[in-house]
């Protein structure tokens, strides 16, 4: 039997550089932090670079005159493939007739939700 995970709402604000109000947001974030390891989840390593590796890259870049372009994945979380089932309760609201949903990507605040996004962006071509 699968134990869903709980969930619930949050209500970031961002802010524009003069500290003035950008925009208010919500959004539902699993609690995968109470998950156990070995129980919940196996695996939970991504990769990240260390900030010596980006310095150097950037050096050989500026020695070398090569083009530097920048991006920003958003949501970037929420874009991958699910490989288990993991199930979810609702976060509290209005009520429904649905109380659990089960999840097909990735949500913020899974364990997996770095390796996952990890996994999807090297096997996109």
């Amino acid at each position: 039997m699968v134990k869903p995970i709980g969930s619930k709402w949050v209500f970031p604000i961002k802010l524009c550089s003069d500290s003035s109000l950008d925009y208010k947001k919500a959004q539902s974030v699993a609690l995968g932090n109470r998950k156990e390891y070995g129980i919940g989840y196996d695996r939970t390593f991504a990769h990240v670079a260390k900030m010596t590796t980006i310095q150097t890259i950037l050096a050989i870049i500026v020695s070398q005159s090569w083009p530097l372009h920048q991006i920003d994945a958003k949501n970037s979380f929420l874009h991958d493939d699910l490989k288990e089932e993991i199930y979810m309760r609702l976060p509290s609201g209005p009520s429904t007739s649905i109380d659990v949903c089960k999840l097909r990507q990735s949500l913020y605040g899974l364990k997996k939700s770095p390796q996952a996004w990890f996994e999807k962006f090297c096997t996109t071509t």
